[in-house]
C-alpha cells in the first residue's frame, strides 16, 4: 500500500492521522500506522532533500511478507547462502531452519546473514535464530527495576555454528535485530559490517 501511495524507503513519517510520533519507538509508531484492512491512514511525510512535508493517505491492506528469504551468491568456485531476516515472527527460527538444512546438504561454504531494515520482533525468536550461529552462553539477560535479572540462554543444537558468518546491519536495524548482532559481537562469531544500529 505505502508503495502504491508513492512512499519511498527514506521518506519520514512525521505523524500518523494527526498523531506525532516523534520520540516513539518504531514498534510504537506502527501501533500508530497499522490498522484494519481497507481503513484509510493519513501520513505526514517528510522526504530528505526535500523541505516541504505532505500529507499522504494510505489504504491499509494485508501484506505477508516471509521473514526469511534466501539465495544463492557464487564467488569464484564456492557458493555461499544470502539470509535476509525482515523480521522476527512465530514462526521465523522454523523457516531460517529450513534454509540452514538446505545449507549443510548443499555443502555452502559460508553465510551471509542480513539484518539491515528489521525493527526486531519476538524475543524468544530472536533467541531461537541466535542459537542457530552460537554454541553456549545467554544470547541477553534483563535485570528489572527490583535487580532481578531474567536470562535468556542459547539454546543447543544449533545448525550453522562452524560455518563462516557475516551479518549485515545499518541505522533500521532495531530491538531484536540489535539483540542477534550484539550476541554475535560479544562471541566474536562474526564480521558485522554496515551502520551503528537504530
Amino acid at each position: 500500500p505505502s508503495d502504491r501511495a508513492g512512499l519511498e524507503i527514506s521518506d519520514v513519517i512525521l505523524q500518523a492521522n494527526g498523531i506525532s510520533l516523534s520520540g516513539l519507538t518504531a514498534a510504537q509508531a506502527v501501533l500508530h500506522i497499522r490498522g484494519p484492512e481497507n481503513t484509510p491512514v493519513e501520513l505526514l511525510v517528510e522526504r530528505p532533500g526535500n523541505p516541504h512535508q505532505k500529507v499522504v493517505s494510505i489504504i491499509r491492506a494485508f501484506v505477508e511478507q516471509p521473514s526469511v528469504d534466501w539465495s544463492e551468491i557464487v564467488i569464484g568456485q564456492d557458493t555461499i547462502v544470502y539470509i535476509k531476516i525482515s523480521e522476527f515472527l512465530d514462526n521465523t527460527a522454523e523457516k531460517l531452519e529450513s534454509v540452514l538444512h538446505e545449507t549443510l546438504t548443499e555443502g555452502y561454504k559460508g553465510i551471509i546473514l542480513d539484518l539491515r531494515g528489521n525493527p526486531g520482533g519476538l524475543l524468544n525468536s530472536t533467541v531461537e535464530v541466535a542459537s542457530h550461529f552460537l554454541e553456549e552462553g545467554l544470547v541477553m539477560y534483563h535485570v528489572d527495576t527490583h535487580g532481578n535479572t531474567i536470562e535468556f540462554p542459547i539454546v543447543s543444537g544449533g545448525l550453522a555454528l562452524q560455518l563462516p558468518l557475516v551479518v549485515l546491519a545499518n541505522e533500521f536495524s532495531a530491538s531484536g535485530s540489535e539483540v542477534l548482532v550484539g550476541a554475535i559481537q560479544d562471541y566474536d562469531r562474526a564480521t558485522v559490517i554496515g551502520r551503528r544500529t537504530f
